[in-house]
């Protein structure tokens, strides 16, 4: 299933203008160095565009969006999901991210999660197209927000949206493939997001494992939304390995936004 948004010219290049990054930071802001290494016990906050999702570039001619060059033999025939586009934010460079929620209507789960966007022209021709691989799976009637970054767009008249993924063959298959996630045994807490002394907001909390092995390759994904539930901003944290029986403190700061949210979702990822 694809969404269609119309994006008008003038109004896209005062948005590049004004806007600032996935991460909400400020445009004219450069990100900080990231450290050499993390003290123990804490987390290390990576700046948003450079921990962008892996994202596969591809012009017209390129596969469809049910057509990965390598398909995982436990996933069969590629399904449409449903998208809800959010909104698009400047990105630091040149571009934009384009924000939406995947919904998996399917009553079974899927993986091979793929988005494309495409960028096309009054007569509906494409003139740039971005696909990305979310990993993971969703299991039946879930939802997840996603973050694609459109590096160097051109100018366009619309913007269109569509996702698939791919039932398991086997349901055991899928079953295991949830269960067994590596978040099992880690522990998420927080606080409540509080504004910041210069602007913006900043989310402290804590994640625990509590499981017998180390916990690597974790972030915490930070969703801010307004009151009708419309995703303002995607944000993570990438967080240093966890430890048997040990506790991290994080602190994700720097978060801004257009308009002032209402709610947080924060949830491992």
């Amino acid at each position: 299933m694809s969404v269609s948004q119309m994006t008008p010219r003038l109004s896209l290049v005062l948005a590049l203008t004004f806007l600032g990054g996935c991460g909400g930071a400020p445009e004219t802001k450069p990100a900080p160095d990231a450290p050499a290494s993390v003290p123990d016990g804490e987390a290390e906050q990576t700046d948003p565009d450079a921990a962008a999702p892996a994202i596969e570039a591809a012009d017209t001619g390129g596969p469809g969006i049910g057509e990965a060059e390598a398909v995982d033999p436990a996933l069969g025939e590629a399904l449409d999901l449903e998208v809800d586009f959010h909104r698009t934010r400047t990105a630091r460079g040149p571009g934009f991210w384009v924000l939406a929620e995947l919904h998996n209507p399917a009553p079974e789960p899927v993986g091979g999660l793929r988005v494309r966007v495409a960028l096309v022209d009054a007569l509906g021709t494409e003139l740039h197209v971005v696909e990305h691989t979310e990993p993971g799976a969703l299991a039946a009637d879930e939802r997840r927000a996603v973050a694609v970054l459109v590096a160097g767009p051109v100018v366009h008249e619309e913007l269109v949206i569509g996702a698939s993924a791919r039932p398991f063959v086997d349901e055991a298959v899928g079953a295991a493939r949830l269960d067994a996630s590596r978040f099992a045994a880690l522990e998420l807490d927080h606080d409540e997001a509080a504004r910041a002394e210069f602007g913006g907001w900043f989310v402290t909390g804590r994640v625990t494992n509590g499981g017998e092995g180390a916990s690597a390759g974790v972030r915490v994904e930070v969703r801010a939304k307004d009151g009708d539930d419309r995703l303002l901003g995607l944000d993570w944290l990438e967080l240093a390995t966890i430890d048997p029986g040990e506790t991290l403190e994080f602190d994700v700061g720097g978060l801004r936004y257009d308009e002032a949210p209402e709610r947080f979702e924060l949830e491992l990822r």
